[in-house]
């Protein structure tokens, strides 16, 4: 029997003495390889930007808890659960206080918010939102706070009525009414870039608000009708709201309340924990009474938030909510949807890799053929001095394998090269992406992970053989006699 090195060391040999042919099979090789590797990286790459956006938004382990039959019915819309039986069931302390009790729930809130009717100033009145400012209030229940994942970067909790949290970017949302056009607002860093004439990028904004949200005081305010002619009238934390005998009067009512703690960027609790108020429940209750100026309470969607253990379990959360006539989303909704669209973009692409690489597959089993059919009388030979069947199959396989092995290889070094290429050019084709929080987006269109390297090499080298088979098992079965005999 040969040994394991005389067999590769003959298969080496046999691939160096038709250099011409065994190049061009290594190019197929390479060219099929590459265009697997460069197909699925981009598909790679897609996937992770999609999960770094997710993540951004904040915890991945909460879900949003909705009825429809809390929604306007003067609007058309019907009242119907989403799971088609009867009335959808109404959000209320209650039902939050069920939703505990599930499996894998760990917190839950009532969550309401106004919609966007409230101005609000500062800084006796000289900073102010307006329409622009998208500035939101939201009330929770303050006993969940720590429990629901809301985390404060400064500050403390409320601990009274008239104290709220502000957003992290809140007071970006403030403009200086003193300063000139152009020059009132500053920009967040998660709002985008500012373009940087002396390098010529878009680079991401270091501008500072115009004022630390936890040392100021605020006034929220809601005019209604025409109020030019009528004096302002301030109520305070426990103002009763406009009898409906006033109704008539134009009068603009101002809720005062304080920030006493900054809140971390998380979207999925919330639109408040980017730029707005968060505050309790009874507090909100209040504002909207204050604020009203006819009698009639500010329009307010009411919601829950339920918070689970782990990703794991937000599917299994989700469905039981969902049978019990909730509509439920969260961020797994979205991470698997972008999965999904991930996993089909990698599977097209791969695709049209696999067909160069089967060209490449076919072209070993072309060399592998014509040099069977070339050395017909050294196999003879081989057969006459004693060889083996099995050491002239194992022979015919590592030159077949090493075709395979020698593209492959070949192949992971220009698509690591390709890959950085297309990185490059995306990047200063780009420039800086924020995705919220200050975080920039990666912009990497093409990731190769280091066991797709392996995964490459692995499989160029299996294909190699299930391509030599054929041709090593056709030279183990030509007779030595007619071998020796054969004058080609």
């Amino acid at each position: 029997m040969m040994k394991a090195s005389d067999i590769v060391r003959l298969a080496g040999q046999n691939l160096k003495r038709r250099k011409s042919r065994t190049v061009l099979t290594v190019l197929g090789v390479i060219v099929g390889s590459c265009s697997i590797l460069i197909m699925i990286s981009l598909g790679q790459g897609m996937s992770a930007q999609s999960e770094q956006m997710l993540k951004a938004m904040g915890d991945m382990t909460l879900i949003s808890v909705s009825s429809e039959s809390q929604g306007d019915s003067s609007s058309g819309q019907g009242s119907s659960s989403p799971n088609g039986f009867g009335s959808a069931p109404k959000i209320t302390k209650s039902t939050v206080r069920n939703f505990r009790d599930i499996d894998h729930v760990v917190a839950a809130t009532q969550q309401v918010q106004l919609e966007p009717l409230v101005n609000v100033s500062t800084g006796s009145g000289r900073y102010t939102t307006d329409e622009y400012s998208n500035v939101v209030f939201e009330g929770i229940d303050m006993a969940q706070l720590k429990a629901m994942g809301f985390q404060l970067t400064a500050g403390r909790e409320p601990l009274r009525s008239g104290e709220v949290l502000a957003g992290k970017y809140t007071a970006y949302a403030f403009k200086d009414k003193f300063r000139t056009a152009g020059e009132e607002r500053r920009m967040s860093p998660e709002m985008g870039c500012e373009y940087n004439e002396a390098t010529g990028k878009c680079e991401p904004s270091d501008d500072q608000p115009f004022f630390d949200p936890l040392k100021m005081s605020y006034e929220a305010s809601k005019s209604s009708g025409d109020d030019s002619g009528a004096d302002a009238k301030t109520t305070g934390m426990d103002s009763a709201p406009t009898s409906s005998s006033n109704a008539s009067a134009p009068t603009n009512r101002i809720y005062k309340f304080n920030a006493v703690g900054s809140l971390k960027r998380n979207v999925a609790a919330g639109n408040s924990t980017d730029i707005g108020f968060l505050m309790d429940l009874q507090d909100l209750e209040k504002l909207r009474k204050t604020l009203d100026a006819t009698g009639e309470a500010i329009p307010a969607s009411s919601s829950a938030l339920v918070k689970v253990d782990s990703i794991e379990n937000v599917k299994q959360v989700q469905d039981e909510l969902n049978a019990e006539g909730f509509g439920t989303s969260s961020s797994e909704d979205s991470r698997k949807a972008a999965q999904k669209e991930s996993n089909l973009m990698q599977l097209a692409l791969g695709s049209i890799g696999a067909v160069a690489f089967l060209v490449a597959a076919i072209g070993i089993a072309n060399t592998m053929i014509m040099s069977v059919t070339e050395r017909t009388k050294e196999i003879g030979i081989m057969k006459a001095l004693g060889c083996s069947v099995r050491d002239i199959r194992l022979m015919f396989l590592a030159e077949a394998a090493s075709l395979g092995i020698l593209g492959g290889l070949v192949g992971c070094v220009l698509s690591g090269l390709a890959s950085l290429g297309i990185n490059i050019i995306a990047k200063n084709a780009a420039g800086p992406m924020m995705i919220g929080d200050g975080q920039e987006a990666s912009t990497n269109l093409s990731i190769i992970p280091w066991w797709l390297y392996v995964a490459a090499v692995v499989f160029c080298a299996v294909i190699g053989l299930i391509f030599g088979f054929g041709p090593a098992n056709k030279a183990v079965r030509i007779p030595a006699l007619d071998a020796i005999k054969n004058q080609e």
